[in-house]
């Protein structure tokens, strides 16, 4: 607002303009056109077309938004969402699967992306409080290029996401023709209590199907189940493959009759520090660097 000392006098200006020419009332009539819309209170600091603001509590999700160069969109993350790096410095709102729906409401975004499987919940509940809330959930690489180019067209970077897409379905034919010829047998372990691990029809497993290998657990209630521990001794896996902090090839090895395993035997057992979780967990595009590691574990 301008100060009341600054205003224009239009009635002293009026007394004058009798005695002025054209030229002399250039300069004036200019002066007029910057200042009335200050006047009339007009407010040029909001621009007519404001920037989306989303909130992403999916870290794959929020990689994907991110490379297609929409990350300055993002306004607040769950806690998981850590990579690229500078998604840990915003506001977080919570974890993968406990969210604050308060701090969501203070961000006022325009969209929240949320994934599957135990978030489906939650979109369900961001939708009962208004907030528009789009779910994309990859449970295979095919389906990772689908959700690419479906938060492409969101994100208003569908030519980018196009170049993504054709750049990894390139990498993954190169991956497929040095696939293994001798299928290893494989077993992922992602929790160690309970014992978890993953079917032939989830992500994992399709990565796993990829490179050649073996899952030793083709089929189970759920594509990430809980399993007993006699019955990964009883498949014999030649390679274990932990992808959850705290646990090494020791701690395997002591457990009760795990010691005849040929991965144990063969030391062939894998944890975080030897394969990035992230890359073989994530559906972005980083799986590559994840495929060629398990190509790598596997023909050691």
């Amino acid at each position: 607002m301008l100060e009341k000392k600054s205003l224009i006098n239009f009635t002293h200006i009026q007394s004058h303009l009798c005695g002025f020419t054209f030229c002399h009332l250039l300069p004036i009539l200019c002066l007029l056109l910057l200042v009335f819309p200050l006047l009339v209170g007009c407010d040029f600091s909001k621009s007519a077309t404001s920037q989306p603001r989303y909130v992403v509590t999916s870290p794959e999700i929020a990689e994907i938004v991110a490379l297609l160069g929409a990350g300055d969109r993002i306004v607040g993350v769950s806690s998981e969402c850590d990579y690229p790096d500078y998604l840990q410095e915003l506001p977080e709102v919570g974890t993968f699967g406990q969210i604050d729906f308060e701090k969501v409401l203070a961000l006022d975004p325009s969209l929240v992306f949320t994934s599957g499987l135990e978030q489906n919940k939650l979109a369900a509940e961001l939708k009962k409080i208004g907030l528009p809330t789009v779910s994309i959930y990859s449970q295979s690489i095919a389906e990772m290029y689908e959700s690419i180019l479906e938060i492409g067209k969101i994100v208003e970077k569908s030519q980018r996401a196009n170049a993504v897409v054709d750049s990894l379905q390139a990498a993954v034919q190169k991956i497929e023709t040095d696939k293994l010829t001798s299928p290893k047998n494989i077993y992922v372990e992602i929790y160690g209590d309970p014992i978890m691990t993953v079917s032939d029809s989830s992500y994992v497993g399709n990565l796993i199907e990829l490179i050649g290998a073996n899952n030793i657990f083709d089929t189970l209630p759920r594509d990430y189940s809980r399993v007993s521990a006699e019955k990964v001794v009883a498949a014999h896996p030649e390679i274990i493959i932990l992808t959850y902090p705290g646990v090494n090839a020791s701690d395997i090895a002591d457990r009760r009759g795990w010691q005849a395993l040929p991965a144990v035997q063969n030391k062939r057992i894998y944890n975080i520090d030897d394969i990035d979780p992230d890359l073989i967990l994530r559906s972005t595009p980083r799986v590559i660097l994840g495929l060629k590691k398990l190509l790598e574990i596997c023909d050691e």
